[in-house]
């Protein structure tokens, strides 16, 4: 039976109360549903921003969200469906959604269950269905169990995503049935010395970060008796500040040398050495111990850290060891052992003694001390394991899978790993969409399409124009953050691309960024951050460095796909009532600041009221505004611990695909969607931020890679190419064969000259006589041409329409004929001119030549007088 809790508040105890929780048995695995928050039993009267009609909302004690999400005087039984509604579908879409990415993910767990199911002889087709449901059901109850208790603290610098809270272990052999989850720390190690206890019960766990060796100085000649007398009373020294603490188990980093393990063991501390600084981190996170990087730095026990038990357990290594029934069906790798096989042949007797060995432990989970008592440790069969239970369970948690091969154990582990963070992501979405006093409608059913989003309602819909495109994953080629099978799975929409514009009196104040969001990562803030930085900064500065306007007088907008987001600011007359924890700290801060002088006091009163920055414990409230139904439908609810931790990035998903939710707001007559209908407010203080959501119509520029094209067009375009150069080649022709007379008939005036000689004026007419000819055969040439290639494509294109071809060579030829004409005329055009214009320099000269001489020989010359 999958079991539903749920709790009012955000407290950390997650066990149910006859008084807070109502209980609903409907399946085998927990799915915790948080409603309302901290403050939401608080009075509150507000005055709302423009647009809203509706100037307070009050919220009665511990009934404010009851009443907005069913309205006054509906039933208890009216109160819990809709509640008991969403989490339902919330917990059928995951089991879903595990057991898709089972079939696409962990394709080697499927072929283990296939090929156990003809090892028994019966059924298959049942033994595999029961099989598959019951990893299924496993990986569920682990999932939501992890997020049930584990509850990372992100105002106090913890990381948005859960999953490196949530550690999971493969250990292979077993069943299923044997995965487990442990609110604690277990890593693959063994304590330094086999007569160190094996369980441990409320141990005190010491953690140092180096190790615990004597250094000896270099290049110092000195007796050994001295070297060990000197080590020895050192090691006592250290030995006895641990000892002063009295831990039970010392975790080191690094080495620890003989003498020291000798002096441990004598003091009853159990030593667990070379363990690396990750695994230290996290083990320090959960026992609450301080990782020393010396044992100078010993003060007192508040360094140590608890658990409720320290034991070890033992293994059989099953990567080298496996039974007969494991390997009928497959083959055995170099590395691996049978052990029937082993045990029926003649082998050496240490070799018998170890298969032996591994057929006593089988695949079960052996004590430590018993492995050792039994002598299977020694033998090489076993894996030990250190774990470290009872831990804090908010804090972190250890999840150990069993039940198939190490390959297979992989592939669950990865797709286990991303169910936790849907199941995380789904109690923080389903906690936003109840204080937003929404639901889900009656009729809703899970799509039976595959899922596509680890969040509810969520259709992304065709991509346009039917294109194949993946979507887009942080611009990282990760295999972790793609689906094994090619297919686009959840595992491939886990980030957004969005643009954003800031904007000022309805004018872009900044160029529009296009940024991308993965969810849960770094790139990634919470809901509560984002309000508290981007909307309720007021020192928050426009990125344009002309602009010296606030945040108010600025609005922001997301778009994304064909929705628009914009986010404005705005200043409320009166403030939101303050929830009992501001109220607290402000009391604090008055009682702290009576204490000090009077002058101090005014000057630190006048510093607060100027501040433009809201203190971190004020509270965020949120309420909505149904621009349809022309008021305020829900009242004012404070964001739960939930909500204000839930992805920003998911946020703005569920903002623009979420096409299915609905206001649950009866007592008003609402049931608008969620999504277009209403404005969503969010406050703090005396500021308001509006959500309002907008439909648009997205343009983008489309390359295709081969343009259309039109024969006739261009075939038509050509012949008429050919027409006007056949006429203006004609004209130029003339042009050139009048040019030329001309400079003939002047070259032949001046032969009767004595001053020229007739060679030089023999030169200038042979070159005109070779480019009259030039001209003369470059028209007849051209003009054949065209003519021979008009003449030639229109019968054969003639030929091809009646044998319906089309003839691509042709065209070809036809189509680039223009071009060549005009090139060639270029070229001849240019070197006629050349020529043509030596002639006429040569010409200049010689009538120059001319005058000069006539002036000489006293001929009359007419001399311009000079007059002033």
């Amino acid at each position: 039976m999958r079991q539903l809790k749920w709790k009012g508040g955000s407290s950390s105890n997650l066990e149910p109360k006859a008084s807070s929780a109502e209980t609903i048995n409907a399946g085998s695995n927990a799915v915790e549903v948080s409603v309302g928050g901290d403050a939401a039993g608080e009075s509150a009267a507000i005055s709302q921003p423009e647009g809203v009609r509706s100037a307070s909302s009050t919220v009665e004690n511990n009934a404010g969200i009851e009443e907005a999400l069913f309205g006054p005087g509906q039933s208890k039984d009216a109160k819990l469906s809709a509640k008991i509604h969403l989490g339902m579908v919330a917990a059928d879409y995951l089991e879903k959604l595990g057991r898709e990415l089972l079939k696409t993910d962990a394709p080697l767990l499927l072929e283990e269950i296939k090929e156990a199911c003809v090892s028994s002889g019966a059924s298959s087709v049942a033994i595999e269905s029961k099989l598959t449901d019951l990893w299924v059901n496993t990986l569920m109850t682990l999932a939501t169990r992890c997020c049930a208790t584990v509850e990372p603290d992100v105002k106090n610098g913890d990381l948005l995503d859960i999953r490196p809270y949530c550690k999971l272990k493969v250990i292979p052999g077993g069943s299923v049935e044997d995965s487990a989850y442990m609110s604690g720390v277990v890593f693959h190690k063994n304590v330094s010395h086999k007569k160190m206890a094996r369980v441990i019960p409320n141990a005190k766990i010491m953690m140092l970060s180096g190790g615990i060796e004597y250094t000896r100085t270099e290049n110092r000649i000195a007796s050994l008796d001295t070297l060990l007398e000197q080590e020895e009373r050192y090691m006592e020294i250290l030995v006895t500040k641990i000892f002063k603490l009295k831990p039970d188990v010392l975790i080191v980093g690094k080495s620890v040398c003989r003498k020291a393990q000798e002096l441990l063991l004598r003091a009853n501390i159990v030593l667990v050495q070379y363990v690396k600084s990750s695994l230290m981190t996290r083990i320090a996170r959960q026992t609450g111990a301080t990782v020393l990087s010396s044992i100078d730095h010993v003060m007192n026990s508040t360094i140590l850290g608890y658990c409720r038990r320290f034991r070890l357990v033992s293994f059989r290594d099953n990567d080298v060891w496996v039974d007969d029934d494991m390997t009928s069906k497959a083959v055995l790798s170099p590395d691996q052992k049978s052990v029937p096989v082993l045990l029926s042949q003649k082998i050496p007797n240490h070799e018998r003694q170890a298969a032996l060995a591994a057929r006593k432990l089988g695949e079960g989970v052996l004590d430590g001390m018993d492995a050792v008592t039994l002598g299977l440790a020694k033998r090489g069969v076993v894996k030990t394991y250190v774990m470290i239970e009872g831990c804090p369970k908010e804090l972190g948690c250890t999840v150990v899978l069993r039940g198939a091969s190490r390959p297979a154990l992989k592939m669950v582990k990865r797709v286990l790993r991303f169910l936790i963070n849907c199941s995380y992501n789904m109690k923080l979405e389903t906690s936003y969409i109840l204080e937003r006093c929404c639901r889900l409608p009656p009729s809703y059913k899970i799509p039976s399409t595959l899922c596509c989003s680890s969040s509810l309602c969520v259709d992304f819909g065709q991509p346009p124009n039917n294109r194949k495109a993946r979507p887009w994953n942080g611009g990282k080629n990760d295999p972790a953050q793609r689906s094994l099978s090619g297919k686009i799975t959840p595992l491939d929409h886990q980030a957004i691309l969005i643009t954003s514009v800031w904007m000022t009196d309805k004018t872009q104040c900044c160029p529009a960024e296009v940024k991308g969001i993965c969810y849960y990562s770094m790139q990634d803030v919470s809901l509560g951050q984002f309000l508290r930085d981007s909307c309720f900064n007021l020192s928050l500065k426009c990125q344009n460095p002309s602009c010296k306007k606030s945040v108010i007088d600025h609005s922001l907008s997301f778009i994304h796909n064909d929705g628009l987001i914009n986010i404005s600011v705005e200043r409320m007359d009166n403030p939101i009532p303050t929830s009992g924890l501001a109220q607290k700290q402000q009391q604090k801060d008055a009682a702290e600041s009576s204490t000090s002088t009077a002058s101090a006091s005014n000057k630190h009163q006048h510093e607060e009221s100027s501040s433009p920055d809201i203190p971190d414990y004020e509270p965020i409230a949120t309420w909505t505004y149904c621009t349809k139904c022309d008021q305020v439908v829900t009242p004012l609810i404070f964001l739960s611990k939930q909500t204000w931790q839930w992805s920003f990035g998911k946020f703005l998903e569920v903002y623009f695909y979420n096409r299915d939710a609905i206001i649950n707001a009866p007592g008003h007559r609402c049931s608008c969607r969620m999504q277009s209908a209403p404005q969503l407010f969010f406050g703090c203080g005396s500021l308001a931020a509006r959500f309002t959501y907008e439909k648009i119509t997205p343009y983008s520029v489309y390359c295709r890679r081969h343009l259309p094209f039109d024969e006739t067009f261009h075939r038509g375009h050509s012949l008429q190419d050919l027409e006007h150069i056949s006429t203006t080649s004609s004209s130029l022709f003339v042009k050139y064969d009048k040019q030329i007379d001309a400079i003939s008939r002047e070259t032949r005036d001046l032969f009767g000259s004595a001053m020229n000689k007739p060679e030089h004026l023999q030169a200038v007419l042979s070159e005109l006589n070779l480019v009259s000819g030039e001209v003369d055969n470059a028209s007849k040439v051209l003009q054949e041409k065209i003519s021979s290639v008009t003449s030639k494509y229109s019968k054969v294109a003639a030929e091809a329409a009646k044998r319906g071809e089309v003839r691509s060579e042709f065209n070809e030829a036809l189509f680039n004929f223009p071009w060549y004409s005009r090139r060639y005329l270029f070229m001849l055009a240019s070197a006629w001119n050349e020529r043509l214009s030596a002639a006429g320099q040569a010409l200049s000269a010689m009538k120059k030549i001319q005058y000069a001489g006539g002036s000489g020989r006293g001929d009359s010359v007419g001399v311009p007088s000079m007059t002033s």
